[in-house]
């Protein structure tokens, strides 16, 4: 739990740093801020929510994020200046902290201003974040001493927790309540017993009383010291506790000889060390640091970890009578409560698994009261297996499961329960990361029968198990991994689970994160997207519907930066996905005012069919904008559709067009039809208009003639013969070159050389 807080603390400070940088980076607006600031305000949220307060303090040269000390990066470096100069001791944020003021908070550090943090809070309203400032005190006219609690507590606090973890033998004494050498706390120490303060009885020992430290100038306050001390034990997490509770364990019962003697003290230590902790939760996770040590015979340690000290006969007779209950109908919810640490910790593994075979029968049972109550103990035993790390145990629950509908003809009763234990493990066996095995639950979840009525049951059940699954915060649950460290084995692990939940509220999700920041999540959620097929197509359908919230720029019709990313991943899924939804949503966008947007519809159409292109192309090829009609073009080439060389011959005679291009697509979508086009380009000086200049003319003859050259026939070599005759009358090409009446000629000495050669 301990590593778990500290990662949640250490995820925040992370988070907070990014959000910096990116602001300061980035415009205020821009959707990777926006991100961003979404997700640091999240985890600040939860945060409080559960723990009502988070404190970010200075401490000599660190920051300290409850408790957790930080690494000073470039980012934090600047936030440790800035409260150094203004003298803020610690920075709190409340329950109520909106995003808004979150945001404001943030921008302080990267504006350049003079105003200190408190004004800026201030005169902009934060009422959630409050300043914790350093106080001073003269002393004299040359002198200054900084007087501050949160300073001396979280030394002393460091300290402490220094001492205990180093002189675990401290721990031991005070636990189990021994009076203390002055000499060993002078050599821990380095300081001097002050006079008056040695003799303390065991409950002095454990009252938490009065103020300031057993530490200070004069020497130590052997009191106050072991007060402080015994809060410090008590503030140790549950997995340090049990590490020093075991090493201390072992050098009792090192020596075999004197075990008899040794287990009463050691009975003692572990009362004493977790009087105020869940026992029942943390005994049995002792008894499995200890084994490790191969050194204390088994009674010690069910001596040990039972809290009623019963023997391992008494513990395997408890677990016979919960059985025998439960064969005969007997047995009441509030054993299972009591007994589910006795069974998961049965030491027969024999009688445990028997136990959990007849709970998984009772699912199936026609007493509703016995199947209630054997349902409740399987969600119970599947919940401890999951969170005491028992994985043996877990995969026998899960395979008695799973195999029960295979050997027998289970009814739909048996799939409730096994739906409702799968349901209230989920989220555990998310976080756990065994998506692999719900995955396996999941696939194995039939019911045989040839019932139609019992299979439209069974599917109408399992369809309401998915969708219970399918919550928004399991959803976060299963993404979250990905965002904190991406791969491609835990993509496709998550991308498998996900398919097999409720597809449309997958796709909700996916959209809501296609255009983050993270390249590999976002080419992997609209690859996803792709593959959801008709349930993306609905999700992207509806988030395009209001085209009026998409936001333009003032005197443009271009799209902001953020809409414009939200319409091509959308456009981009969509041509991944066939289907004649999809094919009208993309068309719609066809004419919009954003080029971008248009030259995107035109990147989607390459993956279509090519029949429902040509309406778009069509316009597309008359754009406005010179990239859009290239595209369009490109298309039509490679489309191979004849029905648009009429269209291409009008686009010949618009301006701005590569004139040279749409004779070359014409030829290759259509050839017959466009040679007559072409030989009028060639050959018929009128045909031309007068708006074309002297060397475009020039230029596109020159091109008609090498088409030609290529796919003329004999009637139209003897045409191109009759047109140069024409060009050369008149003494004026002589003087100037004609690069027209050359390249006629290299055409027809060609020709004539390829006629020759075919004779011989």
């Amino acid at each position: 739990m301990q590593e778990m807080r500290n990662s949640v603390i250490l995820n925040i400070f992370k988070e907070l740093n990014s959000a910096i940088k990116r602001l300061s980076t980035y415009p205020q607006e821009h959707p990777v801020n926006k991100t961003s600031l979404q997700k640091t305000y999240q985890l600040f949220e939860e945060f409080l929510k559960t723990k009502g307060e988070l404190t970010l303090g200075r401490v000599e040269n660190k920051l300290v994020l409850e408790e957790e000390n930080l690494d000073l990066s470039s980012v934090s470096n600047k936030l440790f200046n800035i409260m150094d100069k203004q003298n803020i001791k610690s920075i709190s944020f409340s329950p109520g902290l909106d995003q808004g003021e979150l945001k404001s908070f943030l921008l302080y550090f990267i504006l350049k201003t003079e105003e200190s943090l408190s004004s800026y809070l201030q005169n902009n309203e934060v009422a959630h974040i409050r300043l914790n400032q350093l106080r001073y005190e003269v002393i004299s006219e040359d002198e200054e001493v900084v007087k501050s609690d949160y300073i001396q507590n979280v030394n002393l606090k460091s300290e402490l927790s220094r001492v205990i973890r180093e002189h675990p033998d401290l721990l031991k004494d005070i636990l189990l309540g021994k009076s203390i050498e002055k000499g060993k706390l002078k050599e821990i120490f380095g300081k001097d017993i002050l006079p008056g303060t040695e003799s303390l009885s065991d409950e002095q020992r454990f009252v938490k009383g009065g103020e300031g430290a057993g530490i200070c100038g004069e020497g130590i306050d052997v009191k106050k010291l072991m007060e402080e001390l015994k809060v410090e034990i008590d503030n140790m997490s549950d997995d340090e506790l049990l590490v020093m509770l075991s090493s201390h364990l072992k050098d009792f019962f090192k020596d075999q000889a004197e075990m008899e003697s040794s287990s009463e003290e050691a009975l003692k230590l572990v009362k004493k060390a977790l009087e105020k902790r869940d026992q029942q939760r943390l005994l049995p996770r002792l008894k499995e640091l200890l084994s490790g040590y191969g050194i204390i015979d088994e009674r010690y340690f069910d001596l040990l970890i039972n809290q009623t000290y019963k023997s391992k006969e008494e513990q395997i007779s408890r677990n016979l009578e919960f059985l025998q209950k439960l064969e005969q109908g007997q047995l009441k919810e509030d054993e299972v409560e009591k007994r589910k640490m006795e069974i998961i910790y049965c030491p027969d593994e024999k009688l445990k698994k028997k136990i959990i075979d007849s709970l998984v029968e009772k699912l199936d049972s026609s007493d509703e009261k016995l199947r209630e109550t054997s349902l409740l103990a399987l969600k119970k035993l599947m919940e401890l297996s999951i969170s005491e790390e028992k994985e043996g145990d877990f995969v026998y629950i899960k395979d008695r499961l799973t195999e029960q509908p295979e050997k027998n003809i289970v009814t739909i009763k048996f799939h409730e329960g096994y739906f409702e234990i799968l349901s209230s493990n989920f989220s555990n066996l998310v976080k756990v990361c065994k998506l692999d095995e719900v995955n396996r639950m999941l696939e194995k979840a039939d019911l045989k029968t040839q019932n139609e009525t019992l299979r439209q049951k069974f599917h109408s059940l399992k369809k309401e198990f998915i969708d219970r699954i399918s919550s928004e915060q399991n959803l976060d649950l299963l993404l979250q991994p990905l965002f904190a460290g991406f791969s491609t084995q835990k993509g496709k692990e998550t991308e498998k689970l996900l398919q097999n939940l409720n597809r449309e509220k997958v796709a909700q999700k996916l959209v809501g994160i296609f255009t983050v920041e993270k390249r590999h999540i976002r080419i992997w959620a609209l690859r996803l997207l792709s593959d959801l097929g008709k349930e993306a197509v609905e999700v992207i359908s509806n988030l395009l519907s209001s085209k009026e919230k998409f936001k333009r720029s003032a005197n443009q019709n271009l799209l902001e930066d953020e809409s414009w990313y939200i319409i091509r991943n959308a456009l981009f899924v969509l041509g991944n996905i066939d289907s004649q939804v999809s094919v009208k949503l993309i068309l719609e966008f066809a004419r919009d005012p954003d080029p971008r947007v248009r030259l995107e519809v035109l990147k989607v159409l390459e993956k279509k069919k090519k029949e429902k292109a040509i309406q778009v192309l069509l316009e597309l090829i008359r754009d406005t904008d010179e990239e859009v009609r290239k595209k369009a073009v490109s298309l039509i080439a490679l489309s191979g559709e004849k029905g648009f060389v009429p269209g291409l011959k009008e686009l010949f005679f618009t301006p701005f067009t590569d004139r040279k291009k749409i004779l070359t697509v014409m030829v290759k979508i259509d050839e017959n039809n466009s040679r007559d086009f072409i030989m009028k380009v060639a050959t018929d000086d009128e045909f031309l208009p007068p708006a074309f200049s002297g060397k475009e003319k020039y230029e596109l003859q020159i091109a008609a003639l090498e088409i030609l050259g290529k796919i003329g026939t004999p009637k139209d070599f003897i045409a191109i013969e009759n047109f140069l005759k024409r060009r050369k009358k008149g003494f004026l090409w002589r003087l100037n070159r004609d690069e027209v009446i050359e390249k006629a000629q290299e055409i027809l000495s060609q020709k004539d050389k390829e006629i020759s050669l075919s004779k011989l």
